[in-house]
């Protein structure tokens, strides 16, 4: 891993098409009123549009990033199509970061591994210890798992973290159905500050990588 040069981000579920409709309704989408509708999918895109502009601001690490659907393509692809894309690039030089955000009435940041250990937990930590310090200033949770194996990491057998061959971790920004992460979900500040951190989080991650090696 002592060179690694893609970047893979990978956008959750659907977005916004030419027609106004969103591709993934009526799931992964909350309605609080009139004036404040979120799909999720449309916010993940928006995510990686600005991780990926975040990436910018390290050009001499010469990192090459690609998307398993591209923001401005509103398909909902399947879970198999993105996963083989990610696995046709070399392991020993990717990253993959399904970007999400959560439901179910909670609060602030997750970030998840496959189960058992893997560089993907060392890199899951530095991304939740970039997060940390700006989630607390806007008052947001941090929420972890020490419990099954001590890291802040939670494990799952989701697909992507499952079968991608390199090491992936899943972000859930926020919860899009909690109207007060919504609306920082709405905010151009939010998302480029928290784009931000997280590619902070993936940039140590790749120094230490490459400091161990050399």
């Amino acid at each position: 891993m002592e060179k690694i040069k893609n970047i893979i981000l990978d956008p959750g579920h659907g977005g916004i098409d030419k027609n106004g409709n969103y591709t993934t309704a009526p799931y992964k989408m909350y309605k609080f009123d009139e004036s404040l509708v979120i799909y999720e999918g449309e916010i993940n895109r928006i995510q990686a549009k600005a991780i990926e502009k975040s990436f910018l601001a390290f050009p001499d690490w010469n990192i090459n990033i690609e998307y398993t659907v591209k923001p401005d393509d509103s398909r909902d692809i399947s879970l198999e199509e993105r996963s083989d894309f990610v696995n046709s690039f070399n392991p020993e030089e990717t990253i993959c970061l399904p970007i999400h955000n959560n439901a179910g009435g909670g609060d602030g940041f997750e970030i998840y591994t496959y189960e058992g250990w893997s560089l993907a937990d060392s890199l899951a930590t530095e991304i939740y210890s970039s997060v940390k310090p700006m989630y607390k200033r806007f008052d947001l949770s941090m929420r972890s798992d020490k419990v099954s194996d001590g890291d802040v990491d939670k494990e799952a057998n989701f697909h992507m973290l499952r079968e991608t061959k390199c090491p992936t971790v899943l972000l859930e920004g926020l919860f899009f159905d909690n109207k007060v992460n919504a609306m920082l979900l709405k905010s151009d500040n939010f998302t480029e500050e928290y784009a931000f951190s997280v590619v902070s989080g993936v940039m140590n991650f790749i120094y230490k990588i490459r400091e161990n090696k050399s």
